[in-house]
C-alpha cells in the first residue's frame, strides 16, 4: 500500500503514516549522511516534504516515520 498521510500531533511534532514510508526509513541508515539525503529526496519526491511544509513544520521539529524520530532539518 502506497498510501501516507502527516498528522500533526502536538505543536513541533508531527507523524509520518504510511506502510511504505516506514519501509523506507527502516532500510536507512540514518547515521550516513549522503544515505539521509537520498532518503529526503525520496520523500521530496513522493511530496512528504510539502505536506510537512503544509503543516506548518520548522526547523528543529520532531517528526516520526514508524519507530524513527528525528528533527526536521530542510536538507534542500
Amino acid at each position: 500500500d502506497d498510501s501516507w498521510e502527516v498528522v500533526k500531533e502536538a505543536e513541533n511534532e508531527f507523524r509520518v503514516k504510511g506502510k511504505r514510508m516506514e519501509r523506507m526509513v527502516a532500510m536507512t541508515d540514518l547515521e550516513n549522511r549522503d544515505a539521509v539525503r537520498y532518503l529526503y529526496r525520496r520523500l521530496n519526491r513522493i511530496g512528504v516534504i510539502d505536506e510537512l511544509r503544509k503543516q506548518g513544520v520548522e526547523e528543529g521539529d520532531d517528526v516520526t516515520i514508524g519507530e524513527f524520530e528525528f528533527a526536521y532539518t530542510d536538507l534542500q
